[in-house]
């Protein structure tokens, strides 16, 4: 019986223990901090179901940013939140710090209204480095082996970075650019629609030294323009979980100039029945770091 009684009363504290380490986990994100960023997509102010426009996107960024511009009439909507708040708190230059708790809205891009249409972010000048990073809901069925220009990083006159996703067998996610003619990254493979991932993009005009720049496609060099591709699986709540697969990198056009735009939507024409959720979304460009997550 004594022993009974002892196993019951241990049994009784490392439940109280776990449901204390369980409330810290869960706490653990208002002490987090995805640190600064140049501007905060948090799709608030408008309604759900209404469509993207120049004024009610301008609504819901906070920040220093060129204006919005919209490519061929994208089928995007408001849509209710992914997440119930933030990784951590943000603090926006020249804004304010969000907490952790800041609720947020998000895009919805109907693939059936098909492709080739954006939202256009304009980025101010004078910035050689950028990234971006947020949640994105992969929701294209495998099988199709159509490619989708999810978002974009660009300079001027329209080289770019791209966070592209490929839906065939294996599913998986690279960077495309205009290196030479159209090329593309490693893939970040491991990835089950439809689920929820958060990405972190960063592109540099300014050359980096790296073992890629060595390599095809030419010219090879110690050091070239270069971008950088991660993707998580979503946490419990609002949480970051594990990374996906590894970083894949990729040399950009050797002419790229600084940073110009961003396009999030679909850059290409692939279509599909699946509506994809886009935000918050977050862009560095004064000290951007990859990746961007909640430290």
């Amino acid at each position: 019986m004594k022993a009974l009684i002892f196993c019951l009363l241990a049994s009784a504290a490392l439940a109280h223990a776990g449901s204390v380490q369980q409330l810290l986990i869960s706490q653990g994100s208002a002490s987090l901090s995805l640190g600064s960023v140049d501007v905060f997509i948090d799709g608030n102010g408008t309604a759900v179901g209404a469509p993207v426009t120049t004024t009610n996107l301008g609504t819901a960024t906070h920040g220093t940013y060129s204006g919005w511009s919209i490519n061929n009439s994208p089928p995007m909507t408001f849509h209710a939140g992914q997440v119930s708040g933030l990784p951590g708190s943000v603090t926006v230059i020249g804004d304010t710090t969000y907490p952790a708790s800041t609720s947020t809205q998000a895009f919805a891009y109907d693939h059936s209204g098909g492709g080739g249409s954006t939202i256009q972010m304009g980025i101010p000048a004078g910035h050689p480095v950028c990234g971006s990073s947020g949640w994105i809901t992969l929701t294209e069925p495998t099988s199709l082996f159509q490619i989708y220009d999810d978002l974009g990083l660009f300079d001027g006159t329209g080289k770019y970075a791209m966070y592209q996703i490929n839906d065939g067998v294996p599913y998986f996610a690279n960077i495309e650019s205009d290196a030479s003619g159209t090329v593309h990254s490693g893939q970040i493979t491991g990835i089950t629609p439809p689920e929820r991932v958060w990405y972190t993009l960063w592109a540099s005009s300014t050359p980096v030294t790296d073992a890629i720049c060595q390599l095809d496609p030419l010219p090879h060099t110690s050091s070239c323009p270069l971008a950088k591709l991660n993707l998580y699986a979503a946490g419990a709540g609002s949480a970051i979980g594990a990374q996906i697969g590894s970083t894949v990198e990729g040399k950009l056009n050797p002419a790229i100039g600084n940073c110009g735009y961003s396009r999030i939507g679909n850059n290409e024409f692939s279509t599909s029945s699946t509506t994809e959720l886009f935000g918050p979304l977050f862009f560095q460009w004064t000290s951007p770091v990859f990746p961007m997550i909640a430290q």
